[in-house]
């Protein structure tokens, strides 16, 4: 879904962490909207958020894995979602 809606996504590795059997690999994404996105027509904007793919893996082979993805950064870059600025507190 996302390579059809932003087929010029790049990803950039932050960091990567492993622990037994599983890693955990942080990415920057940055790509332009030219196609649908969870029923968000192609807007041609830029947009630049973060993932967290989460993989475990057994005998030197990914058997499952998880993909966490910063949507509300994405939504608010499409202008899909509006969330309040944040206030001091005092």
């Amino acid at each position: 879904m996302l390579f059809g809606a932003f087929p010029d996504l790049g990803q950039d590795t932050e960091q990567i962490l492993a622990s037994g059997n599983f890693v955990v690999v942080r990415l920057h994404a940055t790509g332009t909207h030219k196609g649908n996105f969870a029923g968000i027509a192609p807007t041609k904007k830029s947009v630049a958020f973060h993932l967290c793919n989460v993989l475990e893996i057994r005998n030197g082979k990914g058997i499952n894995g998880r993909l966490y993805g910063d949507n509300a950064t994405l939504f608010q870059q499409l202008g899909a979602l509006s969330l309040p600025k944040a206030t001091a507190a005092g």
